[in-house]
């Protein structure tokens, strides 16, 4: 139960933005490290829901062979999902303003407010990954007409330090619930991941 995902209500294809048909889908993968890992579980329960994206920006900072981003996918799924993927293998993701490893940036970039885009951010890197969510916060009215939901793995102290963050956390569960909260204030589905 400790990594059940079950809880999470992703949107669905009636999700709009000021009335209007999203003109495009798009999901950025910060921390992709094999398509059949998140990947798999977000392209298809959005597809069940009514959302299929069109383009999906992965991002992995270890280095590996191409066929490893796609093991354990069904031939049919890899077909249908690897033209859509853009996957930057061995690039890890940054935090700097301008620079397009920048997922924040990437976003701001590429989606507009008739868009639907998501947004993954999990590299188990904390320092980075706060600096990017603190960026979302940061531009409010930038996010809140580019970005419609967020699935962000924030490392606090607590429970999870037995399995794997303790030596990486970066704030306690009061920061991260204000931060998901401010972030749902201003409209982006912000929720924990895993």
């Amino acid at each position: 139960m400790l990594y059940s995902i079950e809880w999470l209500l992703l949107a669905d294809g009636e999700v709009r933005r000021a009335g209007s048909v999203p003109s495009k889908h798009l999901f950025f993968d910060a921390g992709g490290s094999h398509f059949s890992d998140a990947l798999s579980f977000f392209t298809s329960t959005y597809q069940q829901r009514g959302i299929v994206f069109d383009h999906i920006y992965a991002w992995e900072a270890k280095n590996q062979t191409y066929e490893a981003y796609w093991i354990d996918v069904p031939a049919e799924v890899r077909q249908f999902w690897e033209p859509r993927v853009t996957f930057y293998n061995g690039v890890p993701v940054t935090a700097e303003t301008g620079d397009q490893n920048n997922p924040v940036e990437r976003v701001y970039e590429l989606c507009s407010p008739d868009d639907f885009c998501a947004f993954k951010l999990d590299i188990d890197t904390p320092l980075v990954e706060l600096a990017l969510a603190q960026q979302l916060l940061h531009s409010p009215h930038k996010t809140a007409a580019s970005l419609d939901e967020l699935f962000f793995e924030h490392h606090v102290e607590g429970l999870m330090e037995d399995y794997g963050w303790k030596y990486s956390t970066n704030g306690t569960y009061l920061d991260s619930y204000n931060l998901f909260s401010a972030l749902r204030h201003i409209g982006v589905r912000a929720h924990s991941w895993i």
